[in-house]
């Protein structure tokens, strides 16, 4: 905080120290062309308003009107120089104007959706405030010296057409030529001066090198992404052997992949269908990036077929093609792109396509610690959100089992995965008294009846398990009602416990002020008539340790409870190189200058191996509907990604050699 303070006290100084040099410098801050002069001045005010925002267009305008005020006290040159010495006239008219300068600017940058747009506010802007700024200059003079003798008559009006004219006509010009050629150089050259509080650009930039690299391969990407939707590779316990570890059906989207890679003339290999190795380059280091092909299954009311990728204008939509088809392929157009260009030297680019993320990430144990590869030198997993994911809450899955009796409730079922929050959940009981505590707690079910029983299915909200508050979680609706309807005090006791979302009910809450605050979610529940079981994933931040946790969680639950191996908790310095230069990769290629590095609940491939964070690319939080009906991604974020990857594998590559 104290460094922002001294760059932007710093920054001022040079305002106020480069408008009085060119005050006071002839023909410079002011122009003469015989009897007609002009400033120059009021770029200099817009540039800054352009750059910086309002508050260094203020300092800016403020600094105009004060040199001009002690020019005309100490350098007067032409007939009127005198009545400038009034403030009212000189520095009044320029602190307005730079205020609304700063204020329109900083307006039009709020204008995300369309850069066009914004380009054009700002040429319409430049010229209407040069004009104002010589309306407001002139009506000062007039309401302070209308009775001058001369301004008095007929002279006043002939004074204010002659500046409207060639002065007025100067100005603009020179604005409109000069401050977006000004602006977009000095934007360029101080971008990466972290310590100017430089705001986001407001004009249209040519595409970078990665952009037009990547650029003939978007409809190729956007086909694979389409064939990869298209293969349900859920993890199928039924097809599991020992050449499908996961099932057959991400074996066949690891098969997929491999057989991709190989018709680009990549080396593969496929390390028994649980990881696919993809590598261009030779070196002894490497830039690794980790995706994966397993997905959730696709729970949920889609308005299309969830493996059938559906396009719209601007969207896809599809179980998987945010997490993790889209980025996957993204970055291996990007990987693609690089090799085509013949722009990989002196290090080897490692891909690595996992089959098993969404359960553990077992199959990258297997590569790293079983088969012992090495370990990443640089790199980044494609998944989750932009700009860059700079720490990962710790993560623990644990399953809560006991005997629970009771009468006419002869089945619970409801979740598909321990990191979706519960979406639908049925019951099935012969008491349609239950039916009344099921109004009570859910908004929205249906009921049947199937060989004399009834079956309830509630319905919920699905969301990630990383953000169990954005949904609502159906089996846990089940669980209350049928504990109301029963009466039984440990079930009871059990829906306390597990209903907060925070993990308060367990009193294994807490709150960081970088990862936010622990979290609980009910992933799957079944229930056969004898015992009762719960599938639970626990999330936590980093100012207890697990065992704190663990120890509350045991002694809250009224039933027992079987610990998975706990995730830890991953945490990158802002100053680690690659960190630095992904956010550099990231900014050049999007211009989101504002945008900062993340804490998340979700847990990624770079637990799993060294020197590896998560980097994109979903945008605002949840707007991708991962885990969830309507999966999406925007086409404009997939473009995105692809140079932004171009540009980060070249930049690791560079830190490599």
């Amino acid at each position: 905080m104290k460094n922002k303070v001294i760059a932007r006290i710093t920054l001022n100084a040079f305002i106020v120290a480069l408008i009085a040099i060119m005050s006071f410098i002839p023909n410079v801050g002011y122009i003469g062309i015989g009897k007609v002069s002009f400033t120059t001045l009021h770029i200099i005010v817009l540039l800054f308003a352009i750059l910086f925002g309002t508050r260094e267009a203020v300092v800016a305008g403020l600094s105009f009107g004060f040199f001009s005020l002690l020019k005309a006290a100490t350098m007067p040159v032409g007939p009127l120089d005198d009545l400038f010495i009034n403030p009212l006239v000189s520095v009044l008219p320029r602190l307005v104007f730079g205020l609304a300068a700063g204020l329109i600017f900083d307006w039009i940058r709020t204008i995300k959706k369309s850069r066009p747009l914004r380009n054009s506010l700002v040429f319409i802007s430049l010229p209407v405030l040069t004009i104002l700024h010589s309306f407001l200059t002139l009506t000062m003079l007039w309401v302070c010296y209308h009775s001058d003798a001369r301004l008095a008559g007929d002279g006043y009006w002939i004074l204010l057409e002659s500046i409207f004219t060639l002065n007025g006509l100067i100005e603009t010009a020179s604005a409109l030529a000069l401050t977006p050629l000004l602006a977009f150089g000095i934007f360029n050259g101080i971008k990466g001066m972290k310590f100017l509080p430089l705001k986001r650009e407001l004009f249209m930039t040519e595409k970078t090198r990665f952009r037009k690299m990547v650029e003939p391969y978007y409809e190729e990407a956007i086909d694979k992404i389409g064939e990869l939707v298209a293969i349900e590779s859920t993890y199928d316990e039924e097809t599991i052997d020992s050449e499908n570890p996961f099932g057959k059906k991400v074996s066949s989207a690891l098969r997929y992949v491999e057989e991709m890679a190989k018709k680009d003339n990549f080396e593969v290999k496929n390390f028994n269908n649980q990881v696919v190795e993809i590598i261009y380059g030779t070196g002894d280091k490497n830039v690794t990036i980790m995706a994966h092909v397993d997905v959730v299954p696709a729970s949920g009311e889609w308005t299309s077929e969830p493996y059938k990728i559906r396009r719209t204008k601007t969207r896809l939509y599809g179980r998987g093609v945010a997490d993790d088809k889209g980025p996957l392929i993204a970055a291996y157009y990007a990987l693609k792109a690089l090799k085509d260009n013949a722009l990989i030297h002196g290090y080897q680019v490692r891909m690595l396509v996992g089959g098993n993320e969404e359960r553990g990430s077992a199959c990258m144990e297997y590569y790293f610690k079983t088969l012992k590869k090495k370990q990443p030198t640089y790199g980044f997993s494609p998944d989750a959100s932009w700009p860059l994911i700079f720490a990962e809450k710790g993560i623990c899955n644990f399953i809560v089992s006991g005997k629970l009796d009771i009468p006419h409730i002869y089945k619970i079922s409801g979740g598909v995965a321990t990191n979706a929050v519960i979406e639908r959940c049925v019951v099935v009981t012969d008491d349609l008294e239950l039916l009344k505590f099921i109004k009570k707690n859910a908004k929205k079910y249906k009921i049947e009846s199937v060989e004399g029983k009834t079956h309830i299915t509630v319905i919920g909200k699905s969301a990630h398990g990383s953000t169990p508050e954005l949904g609502v979680n159906a089996g846990m609706q089940v669980l209350k009602s049928v504990a109301e309807y029963s009466g039984n005090s440990k079930l009871i006791e059990l829906v306390n416990a597990y209903l907060p979302s925070d993990a308060s009910g367990l009193k294994a809450d807490a709150i960081s002020k970088v990862m936010g605050q622990n979290s609980l979610n009910v992933g799957m529940i079944n229930f056969n008539g004898e015992t009762l079981k719960m599938d639970v994933n626990f999330r936590h931040v980093e100012t207890k340790e697990f065992a704190e946790f663990k120890e509350k969680i045991e002694q809250n639950t009224p039933y027992s409870v079987e610990f998975d191996e706990n995730s830890p908790l991953l945490y990158f310095d802002l100053e680690n190189p690659l960190i630095i230069n992904l956010m550099k990769s990231y900014v050049e290629e999007t211009g989101d200058y504002k945008s900062k590095p993340l804490a998340i609940g979700g847990g990624t491939y770079a637990k799993e191996a060294d020197n590896i964070v998560a980097f994109g690319m979903e945008g605002k939080a949840n707007e991708s509907r991962m885990h969830d009906a309507d999966e999406n991604i925007r086409i404009k974020n997939l473009k995105n990604a692809m140079s932004v990857y171009a540009n980060a594998i070249d930049k690791l590559g560079d830190l490599c050699k």
